[in-house]
């Protein structure tokens, strides 16, 4: 092939790409946003899904079950129990103060003791104190007073 009809091709070919380049880059500001969107949408919904699976393996051993959003995808009552074994303190507390705005160490352990999850003072302060972005913790009257950073 002649090295003319060579560059002619480069040409016809450097007129193609320009032109879908152009053709993507709107196709990709018109879509941008449906991308955030959908971004922040997953984002969303795995803080709720993380969410569930540590409250019903909070509620696992209550009398009220939890409930059930899609039941032919939940789990036995035996899998709560492991998702309940595998909760730290510091992730019961923060599901707690989502309920309340603001609790004393005590409140805090008042609640795990009423969810069976037998826990020490020292041993929820620590779980607090192991999460420092996440939680506040300041004095009122000698007591801490903890809760969930905005």
């Amino acid at each position: 092939m002649e090295p003319e009809t060579v560059l002619g091709m480069m040409q016809a070919r450097l007129r193609h790409d320009y032109a879908r380049a152009k053709e993507l880059e709107k196709q990709m500001a018109e879509l941008s946003s449906a991308y955030n969107k959908y971004m922040d949408l997953r984002e969303q919904l795995a803080r709720h899904t993380s969410s569930v699976e540590r409250l019903r393996g909070i509620m696992a051993d209550q009398e009220q079950a939890p409930p059930r959003l899609h039941d032919e995808e939940w789990e036995t009552w035996q899998e709560e129990q492991n998702l309940r074994n595998e909760l730290e303190l510091w992730e019961v507390a923060e599901q707690y103060l989502q309920c309340v705005p603001e609790a004393k160490v005590r409140d805090i352990l008042n609640f795990f003791e009423k969810i069976d999850l037998h826990s020490s003072r020292q041993a929820v302060e620590a779980a607090i104190k192991s999460r420092p972005k996440l939680f506040a913790v300041r004095k009122r009257k000698g007591e801490n007073i903890v809760s969930l950073k905005k």
